[in-house]
């Protein structure tokens, strides 16, 4: 049975590729989520985990239509 911990994938690596890809700052992308830029940045440095709600409402943000 394989480790579910060894295939976690960091959201924080999704959330810079993601962000760079749109040439967006962290400022830009935390006023989208109405959050500060340092809790954007803890997100990016999985130093703390984004709320479902987060998550859903950047999801919507990121694909529009």
């Amino acid at each position: 049975m394989s480790n579910l911990s060894t295939m976690k994938i960091k959201l924080g690596i999704i959330l810079i590729k993601l962000r760079k890809e749109k040439n967006l700052t962290q400022r830009e992308v935390a006023n989208a989520l109405y959050v500060s830029r340092a809790t954007y940045s803890y997100w990016e440095n999985d130093a703390s985990e984004m709320s479902m709600s987060k998550l859903i409402l950047l999801l919507h943000t990121s694909n529009p239509g």
